[in-house]
């Protein structure tokens, strides 16, 4: 390649990459304004339209701007799951342990005497000198679904007082099996305003009972309460969609066929059936391609809308990894109204870092978009980064289009570089075939 051609190509890649790092809202296929405060750090969730109309899995192609046209920074992540914390009064049982320490012997004399005759007989006997200890076991409520036990605080007395308690922490499913958490806890009574010094943390999930044993130098420890503190998980949010009715295929008999809407990998599927209190039975195939490569999902699913205070409600079908665009639901009966197909996404929200440069504008649908940068993460600290109620919220207003739908996928370019390429070779097979028959008209002369 000549060093001028080779210049003209590091240019032409010089400038497309600067358009892609600082793209411009007309890059984008629609935008709407953002509604809220002047906060320095803003979210906005973004609806099920936002995520049909991108162009990334990965939402890479969804920005901030601010007035001048200036993309934020910004942070796309899935809305963390919110959390809340319950403190329950835990029940526990006290059982004396005897620990043999040391031994006593002690001899008896007995005098009798009969018909003025003295007697005298000497007994020795060894008796074992017994310790009574105290020992505790707590018992931990039964696991539930989005409860994890997150610490317990213990209010008790000990002699000497002024001295640090020292407990043994055991942990177990059943009585006959423990496991030891710490062997050498150090607590502390002595001051009230710092409650790790009287907590009991890191305590194993699926764990019914915990034994707290004190140490050979504490004389009595006499436990008062025990209060848990257990975290409590919300249920995960989601978007549900209702996609277009499957449709029956002329070269797919008996299969009922759907596609995936968005680049944005859902989560769920529900098959509803079309008429009401109704069940339906049926095997689920997925593809990457066509129909001819699908696979097995599910066989034998069993969907219904029957209603009744006795009757569980369906279960949605979790969608597997891979990235299946091609859906077909094979029915093992007639159907006379094919069934409703309902999917969930995830909630997603936009963290962005606002400026005084407001109002601001969300864009969103570009398929020239690369990664998120998502350079807000190195800005927040990592609790900020994982707690859920993390900025002001703000609001979508109307939508506009921005760029248009031709910035949802690339324009068909004629192949000029291949029809070129065939055209070189058919003429280099016709100069060939001229050469060879010239050729052969010179041996034959």
């Amino acid at each position: 390649m000549k060093p001028k051609q080779l210049g003209l190509l590091l240019v032409a890649t010089l400038t497309v990459a600067y358009n892609q790092a600082f793209a411009a809202m007309e890059d984008y296929a629609y935008q709407a304004n953002l509604s809220g405060p002047k906060q320095a750090l803003q979210r906005v969730e973004l609806p099920i339209d936002i995520l049909l109309a991108v162009t990334r899995a990965d939402l890479g192609d969804v920005a901030v701007f601010d007035v001048t046209g200036k993309q934020l920074p910004s942070w796309v992540r899935k809305v963390p799951i919110e959390i809340s914390q319950k403190q329950i009064e835990l029940p526990f049982y006290v059982f004396s342990m005897y620990l043999q320490r040391h031994s006593k012997t002690l001899t008896i004399r007995e005098q009798n005497q009969r018909q003025d005759q003295l007697s005298e007989s000497t007994t020795t006997e060894t008796i074992p000198i017994n310790r009574a200890r105290q020992d505790y076991i707590i018992e931990l409520p039964d696991k539930e679904d989005g409860i994890e036990i997150e610490s317990i605080a213990l209010l008790w007395a000990h002699q000497p007082a002024d001295q640090l308690l020292q407990l043994k922490v055991e942990v177990g499913t059943d009585l006959d099996n423990w496991h030891t958490l710490h062997r050498s806890k150090s607590l502390t009574n002595q001051n009230s305003d710092k409650e790790e010094w009287r907590t009991i943390g890191g305590i194993p999930k699926g764990q019914k009972y915990l034994r707290l044993e004190s140490l050979k130098s504490i004389r009595s420890f006499e436990l008062q309460k025990v209060v848990g503190t257990y975290n409590l998980k919300m249920a995960e949010r989601q978007l549900w969609h209702r996609l277009e009715t499957p449709q029956t295929v002329p070269k797919q008999e008996g299969f009922l066929a759907f596609d995936m809407p968005s680049a944005v990998k859902a989560r769920e599927l529900k098959l509803i059936p079309g008429e009401s209190q109704t069940l339906i039975r049926g095997n689920l195939f997925a593809s990457k391609n066509d129909f001819d490569h699908k696979r097995l999902i599910r066989t034998d699913l069993q969907q219904h809308n029957i209603t009744g205070s006795d009757i569980k409600p369906s279960q949605p079908v979790e969608i597997p990894r891979e990235d299946y665009a091609h859906w077909w639901f094979e029915p093992k009966q007639a159907l006379p109204t094919p069934p409703v197909v309902e999917i969930s996404f995830p909630v997603y929200e936009v963290l962005f870092l606002g400026t005084d440069n407001g109002p601001f504008t969300l864009a969103w649908g570009n398929y020239e978009s690369d990664a998120p940068a998502n350079a807000l993460i190195g800005i927040l600290s990592s609790e900020q980064q994982h707690q859920q109620t993390q900025g002001e919220l703000v609001q979508l207003r109307a939508v506009k289009i921005a760029g248009g739908e031709s910035r949802l996928s690339p324009e068909a370019e004629l192949p000029w570089l291949k029809w070129l390429l065939w055209l070189l070779l058919i003429g280099a097979v016709v100069g060939t075939g001229k050469m060879a028959i010239s050729l052969y008209r010179d041996m034959n002369a």
